[in-house]
């Protein structure tokens, strides 16, 4: 088995039946600057290798190189193609060798903008939001007991950014979303660690409205779960921190594992502040100059990179909980290195897992294989999809992954089928029994004994599941591994003392992600494709059935497998019909059997 070595199998959990209703679609936003065709995990790597990137030779040059991005004589209004070029362009400048800001202050700020995209800056609105004041006595206490120990071991930063900032720029956040709150927005309080996330904003902005701005955006559109009530998104990132470690390197892991130390214990205020509390302050900025410009989510790998630069005091150390207690002096040209080295690493864990499972189907007929059953295929394929890929977010880029990987999988998974025997047992009336008694003989239920060994039952499960979890893409949604269905990308709101704290109104329940969250929606490529694979994968299924003399019963089920996707996709799943892989409506069928 091809993988990072060494690795730990995981096991593949067996999900319990589905009985939950499935979700009502709804349009999702689309980004309009990142797109993803079908195609290899490998091709789907967003982040190109620092090496490979033509290097200015001196900070002058790179300067100007920068310089020249910005501001050429362009139109206002320019095709996307074009700002998307010009973006990724600039992306591949910070990369290379960061942002030349001793040679020109004033690019990293303007750099800043472009990358989190301000839709606009309003001073009289700040200066209305500044003129209420605290935003309640319970947050005004919460505040003060925080601003005032920011960076505290920083002089520039002191020198710089004066408390008083920071409290205006914290309280008028937090009245700002109270605002946006009654335009169907999402709500946020003030937490513990807002105050290290504005600090950079308030070093490097030429003006307080400015970071502001900046602020406000990168809260809402970058981390909008990172702080909820509940830091959600941080105490998942301390889980997934985990999930890549114990991938990356499992040694590590289960050396860290054995001393009780879990990333929540070590890692969380990093996950928390994308590392923002890791000294030096400069370090930290040419830091997030990257991950403004490739994804925040990057985080979890550039803490795992801090990590391995550390890794031979770690294993070496009895107690490495002391050497964790306080992350090393960030070196961010390294980190950032290592960070897209482990990118790539991760992206070919998974295909090689793919892979695995390819050569397995294709040695199925010899001993040796793991995979000579259909259950046993099924099984290596629910693992990977269900425990892998779906646990990959909707939003950009991290969704465009997500989807070419699943299209992969999708496209081996129906070439695979009918390479085996669909039925264990060989009496055909048993079979015809027991799938009358689990599909309730309307072939069309739902609800399957899973305790029984019989391959279609499992096949029958996985369409469904699949089925459901293309829902969930095409509609940009997070996967919910226990309901076995897609989510919408819900942000709890206030809890009642926050909101109490502002005002004396409550507003309770939950809202939807902010609009300007950057989900990712499969391209009309990708949907074209995702279509044809269902149409002639479910008409290939059909044929091995008919071929394997399979029982009506057995049959009938399959016949709905895959409704949801057609529906999410546009198609009248009531007039799905297959026919020599055409996909035609049943009144044309009709017609061409009366002709």
């Amino acid at each position: 088995m091809s993988t990072l070595k060494p690795i730990s199998p995981r096991p593949s959990p067996r999900n319990s039946p589905r009985n939950s209703p499935r979700p009502a679609l709804r349009p999702s936003p689309r980004s309009t600057h990142s797109s993803s065709l079908p195609g290899t995990p490998r091709s789907s790597s967003k982040l190109p290798l620092p090496s490979s990137i033509g290097r200015a030779t001196t900070p002058n040059t790179r300067a100007a190189e920068f310089t020249k991005l910005l501001e050429i004589e362009r139109p206002v209004h320019r095709e996307a193609q074009v700002v998307k070029e010009d973006l990724k362009r600039l992306r591949r400048l910070i990369l290379a060798d960061g942002i030349p800001t001793k040679v020109d202050p004033s690019l990293r700020p303007r750099i800043w903008k472009i990358l989190l995209q301000i839709p606009k800056i309003d001073g009289e609105a700040y200066l209305e939001l500044i003129r209420r004041g605290p935003c309640g006595s319970a947050l005004k206490e919460k505040i003060r007991n925080d601003t005032f120990r920011t960076l505290a071991t920083d002089r520039a930063f002191k020198e710089r950014v004066p408390e008083e900032k920071l409290v205006r720029l914290l309280d008028a956040f937090v009245w700002k979303s109270k605002d946006s709150a009654q335009q169907g927005k999402l709500v946020f309080a003030y937490v513990q660690g807002m105050n290290v996330l504005a600090a950079p904003f308030l070093y490097i902005m030429p003006s307080e409205v400015e970071a502001f701005y900046a602020f406000s955006t990168f809260i809402e559109q970058c981390c909008p779960t990172y702080v909820q009530p509940a830091l959600d998104g941080a105490h998942n990132g301390v889980k997934l921190l985990d999930k890549c470690l114990e991938v990356l390197d499992p040694e590590l892991f289960n050396h860290l594992q054995s001393k009780g130390l879990h990333a929540l214990l070590y890692a969380f205020p990093s996950l928390l502040t994308l590392c923002a509390g890791t000294p030096p302050l400069d370090q930290v900025l040419q830091l997030w100059d990257f991950l403004l410009a490739y994804g925040v989510h990057l985080n979890v790998l550039c803490i795992i990179a801090q990590l391995f630069l550390i890794r031979g005091d770690l294993m070496s150390s009895q107690s490495p909980n002391t050497l964790l207690r306080k992350f090393p002096p960030l070196d961010a040209q390294q980190v950032i290195a290592m960070t897209v080295t482990l990118e790539r690493r991760l992206v070919t864990y998974v295909e090689d897992k793919l892979l695995d499972i390819t050569r397995a189907f294709q040695k199925r007929f010899l001993p040796s294989s793991k995979l000579r059953t259909l259950p046993e295929y099924i099984r290596d394929i629910r693992a990977l999809v269900f425990d892998i890929i779906m646990e990959i977010p909707p939003i950009t880029p991290s969704g465009a992954l997500r989807t070419s990987l699943l299209l992969r999988i999708t496209a081996d998974l129906f070439e695979a089928i009918p390479g085996y025997q669909p039925f264990i047992q060989s009496d055909s009336d048993e079979m015809e029994e027991e799938f009358m008694s689990t599909s309730g003989g309307s072939g069309g239920s739902e609800t399957w004994d899973t305790s029984k060994p019989y391959p279609l039952v499992d096949l029958f499960e996985l369409f469904n599941d699949l089925d459901s979890a293309w829902v969930a893409i095409l509609s940009c949604q997070l996967w919910n591994k226990e309901k076995r269905m897609g989510e919408d990308v819900i942000v709890s709101t206030l809890d009642e003392d926050s909101v109490s704290a502002i005002d004396e109104e409550s507003t309770g329940g939950t809202l939807d992600a902010a609009e300007g969250v950057q989900l990712y929606a499969p391209s009309s490529t990708e949907c074209t494709r995702l279509r044809s694979l269902v149409i002639a994968g479910m008409s290939a299924i059909e044929d091995w059935l008919d071929e394997a003399q399979a029982p009506d019963a057995a049959k009938s089920p399959f016949e709905s497998c895959f409704d949801w996707t057609l529906r999410a996709l546009g198609e009248d799943s009531n007039q799905v019909t297959w026919i020599d892989d055409d996909f035609v409506g049943c009144g044309d069928r009709r017609k061409g059997m009366e002709e």
